[in-house]
């Protein structure tokens, strides 16, 4: 048997998992489903396809961002360290990903606050809120929701 390698066409379709109550497990629904039926059915029967499902979480916003620097700042000005320094600490302390050899040295590897989605930028806010002592300022002038 011949050693075959494959190319992918792919498109898109959002789709949102549901609760089907008759049988009491998640299935997923098409947002757009006589689009999907319709690319659906240029597909010869009997094709081969990968199915990717991937989970979409909102993003921290702008509005989060300038937030996360300003309380960085109220930060700097009460113990002395930059901006800069205290964004590198607390991710280290609070988004590790593991560690990992570079150049023969053990390495802490990070994620990066912009990857955070929503909920998970509000947990690293209160983190940091606990470990410094220091409030982090009310969210209402960057129309964010309640941290707590």
């Amino acid at each position: 048997m011949a050693n075959l390698t494959y190319t992918y066409e792919s498109r898109t379709f959002l789709g949102q998992v549901i609760l089907d109550v008759s049988t009491n497990r998640n299935r997923l629904k098409m947002l757009h489903d006589k689009l999907f039926s319709h690319e659906l059915s240029k597909i010869k029967a009997g094709t081969e396809v990968a199915v990717n499902i991937k989970i979409r979480k909102p993003k921290r916003t702008e509005q989060q961002n300038r937030y996360y620097w300003l309380y960085l700042s109220l930060i700097a000005q009460e113990t002395g360290h930059d901006e800069d320094e205290l964004h590198e600490a607390f991710k280290r302390k609070f988004l590790k990903k593991g560690r990992k050899q570079v150049m023969g040295e053990d390495v802490v590897t990070t994620a990066s606050t912009t990857s955070l989605s929503v909920s998970g930028f509000i947990d690293y806010i209160l983190n940091i809120e606990k470990l410094t002592g220091i409030l982090a300022p009310d969210t209402k002038e960057f129309g964010l929701a309640p941290l707590k």
